[in-house]
């Protein structure tokens, strides 16, 4: 039983690793709140946060998931605090597991949007890839007919699932720029357009790792990335989304492989078309930049993984 004192030490740290902005001193935090509490719930998620090495936060994890009540224990007879960190530890776990079993990472992704189903955008993108990996895509298409949450990464989940049953069709690619019309930000993230947010913004590096997700069975199939890769950077540089410095590190490969000049002359004919319509805004600009690419059909992929 821990002594009322250790218990507001813990309370402390806490508070001071969660306000922190650096990796170090949130690791140093954990580790002194586990010499208190080895149990210390939050204490691991934290220190699972903080390291750099695969097996260490899959441990960890592992480590906090035990400590959980039992997966059988009625959700509704935890309080919201307790379902909000067992979500997260599921949810975590699931992403540190991705990519090496996804098999494990879809039940945990599941076990994770059950605790907590208002509040699991990533633990959805997280489902969406896993069966998306394990090339499920019944599952796929049965998950997006009954979500309703809206998750952007949904709309990336179904543009893929198209590409894989049916290829480069007219489906896939009426798909893609759904999911582009939805949330092109994801896209921008997804591929490294954008470099990474302020590490004080937590809304946006939470948005940031569902991109991040999102992107994983893309990788697996080097036409359709090559598709969201070009499709994004072609509308990016129609509404000037790409950074400069980021627009200057791709120029090089645009020159390479002949496609720079075939981007400018694209520009030129979406300015023409926007000149007639007078000043508008950043939201009518993204719907033209949209009208324009529908309508002229791209030949290749610019991209290649």
């Amino acid at each position: 039983m821990l002594s009322q004192t250790k218990k507001d030490r813990i309370e402390v740290l806490l508070k001071r690793a969660y306000q922190s902005h650096d990796w170090d001193e949130m690791r140093r935090l954990a580790l002194e709140i586990l010499e208190l509490d080895a149990n210390q719930l939050e204490a691991l998620v934290l220190l699972s946060d903080a390291s750099e090495d695969e097996r260490e936060q899959i441990d960890l994890l592992r480590r906090a998931l035990a400590l959980l009540p039992s997966s059988q224990t009625d959700v509704s007879r935890l309080t919201r605090d307790e379902r909000e960190l067992k979500a997260t530890i599921l949810e975590r776990l699931a992403t540190a597991l991705l990519e090496i079993d996804p098999n494990e990472a879809l039940v945990h992704a599941s076990q994770a949007i059950e605790t907590d189903p208002i509040y699991c955008e990533t633990s959805r993108s997280l489902l969406y890839s896993a069966l998306l990996l394990l090339r499920r895509f019944g599952d796929v298409l049965m998950e997006l007919f009954q979500d309703i949450t809206g998750c952007p990464a949904r709309f990336y989940a179904r543009a893929l699932t198209l590409y894989c049953l049916g290829g480069k069709g007219e489906a896939f690619f009426q798909g893609l720029w759904e999911a582009l019309a939805k949330d092109p930000d994801m896209a921008f993230y997804a591929l490294g357009f954008w470099p990474d947010p302020p590490q004080e913004d937590e809304g946006e590096w939470d948005y940031l790792r569902v991109a991040s997700i999102m992107i994983v069975p893309w990788l697996d199939h080097e036409e359709a990335y090559g598709w969201l890769m070009t499709a994004t950077l072609l509308f990016g540089y129609l509404t000037d989304r790409l950074p400069d410095a980021t627009l200057e590190e791709l120029k090089p490969y645009l020159i390479q492989v002949d496609v720079m000049d075939e981007m400018n002359r694209s520009l030129g004919e979406f300015e023409a078309m926007l000149r007639p319509m007078g000043e508008l805004s950043p939201e009518d600009i993204d719907a033209a930049a949209y009208r324009y690419l529908r309508q002229n059909e791209l030949s290749r992929p610019l991209w290649r993984n």
